[in-house]
């Protein structure tokens, strides 16, 4: 199963303010709707939250450390990164791609083990971020594509992937 990132950042990779995207690009929106559509995505607590309910045409898998949450139903409910995998491969056996959409520290844990990311580089500095897309290193990726968009703010859909490493003899 790839499994793969996906994410709409500004030039510092700030990725939300206050819980929210920072801003509104419908475009993106559909790019993510139709990149992430019958895919299994996982997402942290308060990325679900912040979508308010469940995304159709996916098995949603929200990680999250309380104990006393309780998710909607048609929902999987998960406490770590294996528990993620588990779930996704006895739920959907046969899914080629997994999507991480976020937040911070669900991107944090995912990135070692990304194939592949997605990522909307949004050409403006938001001020007042307070959740980052993690760093990463370029090195480690290819750029297999980039579709620049014009618009106000302008952005670029850019689709990485992971540099397979050679083994050692």
């Amino acid at each position: 199963m790839i499994i793969s990132l996906i994410a709409a950042m500004d030039q510092n990779r700030v990725i939300g303010v206050e819980n929210r995207l920072p801003w509104h690009l419908p475009e993106d929106l559909k790019y993510f709707r139709k990149t992430t559509s019958g895919r299994p995505v996982l997402m942290g607590r308060k990325t679900f939250e912040s979508i308010g309910r469940l995304l159709p045409n996916r098995l949603n898998v929200i990680m999250t450390r309380q104990k006393s949450f309780v998710a909607p139903e048609g929902a999987c409910v998960v406490s770590s990164w294996n528990g993620a995998l588990e779930e996704i491969l006895a739920k959907a056996p046969t899914t080629e791609e997994l999507f991480v959409i976020g937040g911070s520290e669900i991107y944090e844990m995912a990135l070692p083990h990304a194939d592949r990311l997605y990522i909307t580089e949004v050409e403006t500095t938001v001020s007042g971020g307070d959740a980052y897309f993690p760093k990463w290193n370029p090195q480690s990726f290819d750029e297999k594509k980039r579709e620049a968009h014009d618009g106000a703010p302008r952005f670029s859909f850019v689709v990485l992937e992971r540099k397979l490493t050679k083994p050692e003899s």
